[in-house]
């Protein structure tokens, strides 16, 4: 199965509604989630990711 990249932004922004405030786990997770999504996408022309 391929994830479209709606895909991926559905699923990152869903795991963010679900975070608990007061857990550092769940925090860094979701920051791993939105990195990788926006790895994924391409980028915008005339911007370089790093």
């Amino acid at each position: 199965m391929t994830l479209t990249d709606r895909d991926i932004m559905r699923e990152a922004l869903e795991a963010i509604i679900e975070i608990e405030e007061d857990s550092p786990a769940a925090f860094r997770a979701a920051k791993l989630i939105a990195q990788e999504t926006l790895d994924l996408l391409p980028a915008e022309k005339g911007k370089i990711r790093g």
